[in-house]
């Protein structure tokens, strides 16, 4: 996870054909350093099929009619242009019983790591259903008070914190030895992108979660 990161932080400086062998290097030798977590994190982690999100299961539905209805809850702004979007979403299928869910949707814009330049972006769509909103609170707030205490005192040993929801939504905390604590959204299904934002973020990223659920919830009771 970690080597993308030092990846772009080597192209935004106009290095990356002069560096591009010590970034293979750096990440050779970080997988295989004393840091398993930030290993096992990179090569993803295998997602149970009966855990996949309610949301999920209606957008990826075929043959069948359903509409979705978008809450805007705003967007955080990353480093390099990238940036984290929360919506809340509310789906429903008014033709086969007029069965609905609600929860949210992260729309994560990072850049393209097979890409020449940083022009080229990329969005991956992720959903965390209403139900799984109370944990990823608790895990916000938990990841909060870790990085106010790394913030002042770094780590011993590398660490990484991780919330993994029902779909392939996943965020977390890590320790960069530049930047002190950074919270990050994955921004890929194999889990080997991301896009990091400052730990001083997290209760705003907390706030619009919350404020893209209450919407969509609220259409959900209105619609029963």
């Amino acid at each position: 996870m970690l080597g993308w990161w030092i990846f772009f932080d080597l192209r935004k400086r106009g290095k990356m054909k002069s560096w591009i062998m010590c970034f293979l290097v750096l990440s050779t030798v970080y997988g295989q350093s004393a840091h398993p977590q930030a290993k096992a994190a990179s090569q993803g982690t295998p997602q149970a099929s009966e855990e996949q999100a309610v949301l999920v299961k209606f957008a990826n539905a075929r043959n069948v009619f359903y509409t979705r209805t978008f809450f805007n809850a705003g967007t955080i702004q990353a480093e390099w242009g990238q940036s984290i979007a929360i919506s809340g979403l509310f789906i429903s299928r008014p033709l086969t019983g007029n069965s609905s869910a609600a929860g949210v949707q992260i729309t994560v814009n990072s850049h393209d790591r097979f890409s020449d330049t940083l022009s080229k972006t990329v969005d991956h769509v992720s959903y965390i259903d209403d139900d799984e909103i109370e944990n990823l609170n608790k895990a916000l707030s938990y990841m909060k008070d870790v990085a106010q205490k790394w913030s002042a005192s770094a780590p011993p040993q590398y660490t990484e914190m991780t919330f993994s929801g029902r779909s392939d939504f996943q965020c977390g905390l890590f320790y960069s030895d530049k930047e002190g604590p950074l919270f990050f959204v994955l921004a890929s299904p194999d889990q080997r992108d991301m896009v990091s934002i400052s730990w001083q973020q997290i209760d705003t990223f907390a706030q619009m979660v919350n404020s893209a659920a209450s919407s969509a919830r609220a259409e959900l009771s209105a619609k029963k």
